[in-house]
């Protein structure tokens, strides 16, 4: 099977990285002309927490696919989805498997340019992380399951065949329900990119009591939003859980700052020891390290768009994100004000835990 793999970052760079190794026929995709000179010359070189490796691989830029797209794995930044697929769109057949292996709810973008829509597009929640630190360099920060799901939560034997290729770099979990793992990373997503108002690892950010408490509050306000939109929200080991994200007693929110502490905080804490270059969220990556514009608005942009859809009121994340997009434009700087800035208004629109 000839795997063509279009956004050679952190995610898809990292998973096409050890399907080639196990021997299949992989093509890295990137439009960022440098980072494919760089692998297609010095190679394509590894670090991280397995070790590092410097591999001989292929890479083209999207004007060079010239072939109809037998497996095609979209695995950009949500922003740069459509463009993406719209790039190599002339060579998407209806018999070509598309693969969203990105965060948010890019699916749905790439089965507007695809024949078969949906039907053909298997969506996934990627937990496992990494960087784009140069180009032809890329860094593992950690290594987590993948779920992989077809959109009707069928269990398909395309599906199982996926699990076979992507278990070659991660433990991979066939879903019946990748919806609703799609929407939980999503509400999740409050709690990542509230840490992203400072310049600093989510370890410390989340070491704060009251930052937890803030962040807590902000993914029980985002769950409602799935709540009306009819998701049936599942749990993301490691990290989230509807239920002890949405506390209705002092007793509760004390249970949930002791899964921070038991659960949440150990996923981060691994970085600093290991002097890996990323040390916080994506989100934090690109504003500070890239010197771009985030997920944000593709992440919980997206889902305080769908609460203004539904009519559901989250006006603490409607803050947040804006508070966010004023950073990206030069507006505002990255510091522990702009949590005292939040925490304020939460308090006044009620945005708080049960004490």
């Amino acid at each position: 099977m000839k795997i063509t793999i279009v956004g050679s970052g952190a995610i898809g760079g990292l998973a096409g990285a050890w399907m080639h190794i196990a021997g299949e026929d992989v093509l890295f995709v990137d439009k960022w002309v440098e980072h494919v000179n760089a692998m297609n010359q010095k190679g394509l070189k590894i670090t991280g927490v397995r070790g590092e490796k410097l591999l001989t691989v292929k890479a083209a830029t999207p004007d060079q696919i010239d072939e109809p797209l037998e497996l095609l794995i979209i695995a950009t930044k949500s922003q740069h989805t459509e463009e993406a697929v719209q790039g190599v769109q002339k060579y998407i057949t209806p018999t070509t498997t598309v693969v969203s292996l990105q965060n948010g709810f890019n699916v749905y973008r790439i089965a507007r340019n695809v024949p078969n829509g949906t039907r053909q597009v298997i969506g996934s929640v990627p937990d496992y992380g990494g960087a784009l630190v140069d180009p032809g360099y890329l860094e593992i920060n950690n290594v987590a399951p993948l779920h992989i799901g077809e959109m009707d939560g069928r269990i398909t034997d395309r599906l199982r065949k996926l699990r076979k290729l992507f278990s070659n770099f991660t433990e991979t979990i066939l879903s019946d329900n990748i919806v609703g793992e799609i929407w939980g990373k999503q509400v999740y997503g409050s709690l990542v990119v509230m840490t992203s108002l400072i310049n600093a690892p989510i370890v410390e950010v989340l070491s704060v009591e009251r930052n937890c408490m803030m962040a807590g509050a902000l993914v029980k306000e985002s769950i409602k939003v799935a709540r009306a939109a009819g998701i049936d929200l599942k749990p993301l080991k490691g990290f989230f859980d509807p239920k002890i994200y949405s506390p209705e007693t002092p007793k509760e929110t004390k249970e949930f700052l002791k899964f921070i502490e038991k659960v949440v905080l150990p996923h981060w804490k691994y970085r600093k020891p290991l002097h890996l270059v990323k040390q916080a969220s994506g989100m934090w990556w690109d504003i500070v390290y890239r010197k771009r514009k985030s997920e944000t608005r593709w992440i919980l942009g997206d889902v305080v768009e769908e609460a203004k859809r539904l009519g559901v009121p989250v006006p603490a994340n409607e803050r947040l994100v804006n508070m966010v997009y004023e950073i990206e434009e030069g507006k505002r700087t990255m510091g522990p004000h702009n949590l005292d800035e939040l925490e304020a208004y939460m308090q006044t629109v009620g945005c708080v835990l049960p004490t």
